[in-house]
């Protein structure tokens, strides 16, 4: 699956919210937005992959 089909999965938004939302005690994120946006595709295509038993 690609990052682009990961983006289509509409729980997309709450998995990249969630990764954005760990951030340092001076409020600046510790993953930055497109480090973010990488690290909520890539946890959305393990999610998918694990629900259709693909996952290894």
């Amino acid at each position: 699956m690609s990052r682009a089909e990961a983006r289509q999965d509409p729980r997309f938004e709450i998995v990249l919210r969630a990764a954005m939302a760990l951030d340092r005690y001076d409020g600046t994120p510790v993953i930055p937005q497109p480090l973010a946006n990488l690290l909520a595709a890539r946890i959305m295509n393990a999610i998918r992959a694990h629900e259709t038993g693909s996952a290894e």
